[in-house]
């Protein structure tokens, strides 16, 4: 983890005022200063839900696919090359939207076989 320093903030003052939100409150605000649109990227959303909740992410896990603001799921872009970056990247499990089943056939098996998938319907 990288500390990142916020030059003259006083970091217990910053803390209690914090306390102030309630977490829908700090998810509103996380929102807006992203400047959201009509669809964000699924791992977006979950790194903001983990700041706003102060839970962190589970390591080693990938994050595919983007929903909109009705809550539609979005299958995810070049399936094979996205799964290769995961790889790279060191992931052990796969997020993936149910929407990109249907090109699972496009994914050499071998690189399949390096993940334990985990599907899902809804964010």
């Amino acid at each position: 983890m990288t500390t990142i320093r916020l030059p003259h903030i006083d970091i217990d003052e910053l803390k209690q005022r914090r306390k102030a939100f309630t977490k829908d409150e700090w998810l509103d605000i996380l929102l807006r200063s992203i400047g959201m649109t009509e669809k964000v990227a699924l791992p977006t959303l979950t790194a903001l839900c983990s700041i706003a909740l102060g839970k962190p992410v589970v390591s080693n896990l990938a994050i595919l696919g983007d929903i909109t603001i009705s809550g539609t799921m979005i299958k995810v872009d070049e399936l094979a090359n996205t799964l290769q970056v995961c790889l790279d990247s060191g992931a052990k499990k796969v997020l993936i939207p149910s929407t990109s089943f249907v090109d699972f056939a496009s994914v050499p098996a071998d690189l399949m076989s390096t993940f334990q998938l985990i599907p899902y319907q809804s964010a």
